[in-house]
Parts: C-alpha cells; structure tokens; sequence
C-alpha cells in the first residue's frame, strides 16, 4: 500500500526548476566542507562514545515506554505554562481548563506501560504508519547497479531524440 502522503512529499520536482549544487559555490561551499571534515571526524569517535550510547539507552527507553515518556515530558510543561499563566494574571478559566484537563491527561499517560511495537498494532498505529512509510520501491530501483540496456535508433526516435545513438549524429529521417 503507497502512502499518497509520502508520494506527494517526495514527488518529483517541475522540469523547469533550476538546480544549483551548493558545494560548488563561494558562500555555502566552504561551510559544507567544514561541516564535512567535522561529520567524518566525529564517526569516528562514534563506536566508543559515552554520548551515543546515553543516547541509545534513552531510545530504548522511549521505544518500550513512549506515551509515558512524552506524558513525563508534557506534564511539567503544562504545569510551569499553568504558573506562568497565573503570575502573569492572563490565567481564563477556560485556559484553566485547558491546563487542567491537559495535565490529567498527561498524569493518566504516565502510568501506561505501551511499548512502541504495540502502538503500531492499534487502528491509529496502523493509520499514521501506512501514512507516512514510504511505498515498496519499483522492481527496476532493487536491481542493484545493473546498466539499462541502450534505446535502439527507432527506440530513441520514438522517445524525441534527434540523434543516431550509435554515431551520435542527427539521423536523416528521410531514409
């Protein structure tokens, strides 16, 4: 199943669009290959680091826990907008409320026990997945490296090109 909002996300651009490779001019060039040298470096530095590895931690956390992990996130957000909301006597009732009900939410959210695998198997999982995945690539874009074979001379004729492929000359379309 193609996801129709991936394919108008990565649709091709209009032919008549300009092109310019950035690595290739004044400004932005010199940055690039900063930033370059600066990524290559620090692959390097990734198989040993402390940092990486916190980071895959938080992720295996977030993957076995994730609507607990964004209720802890949310929780305190919600409670410092409720009391900056109040010192600044902006505070509503409804905006109250809001927060309120926001903050029971987030409370609830706390105490559920999810993992990321099984947020994918509900109706809503299945959705946003089919959704956003990207479709199944075309059986000629998993053939790996192979050359397509060259247009015949009728061939290119027929896809509007003026030249012999063999020659590489203008063919006399007389003959």
């Amino acid at each position: 199943m193609a996801s129709s909002l991936y394919r108008w996300l990565t649709a091709e651009p209009d032919p008549d669009v300009i092109v310019i490779d950035l690595r290739e001019t004044w400004t932005v060039g010199p940055v690039i290959a900063i930033l370059d040298r600066v990524v290559a470096t620090l692959e390097r530095g990734v198989p040993g680091s402390a940092a990486v590895a916190t980071g895959e931690d938080a992720a295996a956390v977030v993957r076995g826990r994730p609507i607990a992990v964004l209720s802890m996130l949310v929780l305190p957000v919600v409670a410092l907008s409720a009391i900056t909301s109040a010192l600044a006597a902006s505070l509503t009732a409804s905006s109250f409320a809001i927060h309120l009900v926001a903050a029971v939410l987030s409370a609830l959210g706390t105490r559920s026990e999810r993992s990321l695998a099984e947020l994918r198997e509900t109706r809503l999982g299945r959705l946003l997945v089919a959704a956003f995945e990207p479709p199944e690539p075309p059986a000629s874009a998993r053939e790996t490296d192979e050359p397509t074979a060259p247009l015949s001379s009728k061939e290119a004729l027929t896809n509007g090109s003026d030249e012999d492929e063999t020659t590489n000359e203008p063919t006399d379309e007389r003959r």
